[in-house]
């Protein structure tokens, strides 16, 4: 699974690898947790001649909830979607086939499980490349009283040989030059997209320990991260137009 992921680099860099529109500067997050807003990556919703970027970024919460959901409460959290079991699921079909997403991120962390003793957190980062784009489906979900929320969640897949050795699964990336086809929605459907999430991912990843207390984001890997404090989880859902990471 994948249960935290950090965004250290500035708008710039996020923009121009992604070709996305972000209109505001944001903080560097090293531990995003479930519940938090997240910055997504999204087709437009028309051409624009304000820009040039090809792509929209947006905030969702991390959690997804399908529409058809009435009750918050008989909905599970729901962080990760398998990829094994995307195409069969009823409650993703909507998501995969209208709102396919990218979440940018610099890394993101696993944990060891060993026996007797606290389990070990590593962060994993890609060997070659400052950022990856998980691949994520995004909904709008409604509440009784019609407000709307976005919400999100990361598609994963078998973790390679490497990455085994801490967790037996991983979130599934979108590279670059797929970028362009995954959030196209209108002219590929889920079967032109559906071998973008198999791509063979060995060798492409290194991966630390992380020391100490993971909320504390004292890290052992290749780049120090600047320490900024996130906001603690919640339950609570905020609608569409009051989640907040951008600076004003």
């Amino acid at each position: 699974m994948c249960g935290r992921f950090s965004l250290v680099s500035a708008r710039e860099q996020v923009s121009e690898f992604f070709s996305a529109f972000i209109d505001h500067d944001f903080p560097p997050r090293q531990n995003i947790c479930p519940t938090q807003p997240v910055l997504t990556i999204a087709a437009k919703d028309t051409p624009s001649a304000v820009n040039d970027y090809r792509y929209k970024a947006t905030l969702a919460r991390w959690g997804f909830i399908p529409a058809f959901v009435r009750e918050l409460n008989n909905w599970p959290l729901t962080i990760n979607i398998r990829r094994e079991t995307i195409i069969e699921k009823k409650s993703f079909r909507n998501a995969l086939n209208y709102r396919r997403v990218i979440i940018p991120a610099n890394g993101f962390y696993e944990w060891k499980k060993k026996p007797n003793a606290k389990n070990q957190p590593f962060f994993i980062e890609a060997i070659s490349q400052p950022l990856i784009g998980f691949a994520g489906l995004m909904e709008v979900w409604s509440d009784k009283t019609g407000s709307e929320f976005d919400t999100v969640a990361i598609i994963t897949t078998a973790a390679t040989e490497e990455l085994r050795t801490i967790h037996p699964r991983m979130p599934v990336l979108i590279d670059q030059q797929d970028q362009a086809a995954w959030l196209n929605c209108r002219d590929y459907r889920p079967k032109d997209v559906l071998t973008l999430l198999d791509k063979p991912r060995s060798g492409f990843f290194r991966f630390a320990a992380v020391e100490g207390n993971l909320a504390d984001r004292d890290l052992l890997h290749s780049r120090k991260l600047l320490d900024q404090p996130d906001g603690q989880s919640s339950q609570k859902l905020q609608n569409k137009n009051q989640l907040k990471l951008f600076d004003d």
